[in-house]
């Protein structure tokens, strides 16, 4: 997809967390990112927090709910 002026329209990175882990986290924060084995990947700046709707997500972004 692209914005009307020609520019690509790129997908939100968007990363499920709990609600516990939610608690402690608010937009601006700077938040580390590890793999499964623990090792560190890199960081990025939380813009936002939204109720995360997995369904809903699949439907709006990839056109499909599966």
């Amino acid at each position: 997809m692209h914005l009307a002026n020609g520019l690509p329209w790129t997908l939100p990175i968007t990363l499920p967390v709990t609600k516990v882990e939610a608690k402690s986290i608010n937009a601006g924060d700077e938040v580390a990112l590890y793999s499964d084995e623990g090792e560190l990947c890199g960081g990025i700046q939380v813009e936002e927090m939204i109720e995360y709707d997995k369904l809903e997500e699949a439907k709006l972004v990839y056109k499909t709910r599966r």
